[in-house]
């Protein structure tokens, strides 16, 4: 397993407290992973490496879908 810390790639801008963050597997058979942005914008997740689409959701803001790669050197 991999430990993904993630600031908001999108922009170099911090997300928002309180975003609802959610990794899905594009292979499918594995669970989404879901976590809470903190008071600083980050959140972190702990998956295999593989390929994933990042769901990013919050009141009153457009949710964003995006493909991320997870790799043996941890970017998203």
């Amino acid at each position: 397993l991999e430990q993904v810390h993630h600031r908001s790639a999108i922009e170099c801008l911090p997300l928002p407290f309180g975003v609802e963050v959610k990794l899905e597997p594009d292979t499918g058979g594995d669970p989404a992973s879901t976590a809470t942005t903190d008071d600083q914008g980050a959140f972190k997740f702990k998956i295999p490496l593989g390929e994933y689409t990042l769901h990013l959701s919050k009141d009153g803001f457009a949710p964003l879908t995006e493909p991320v790669s997870i790799d043996d050197r941890r970017k998203i």
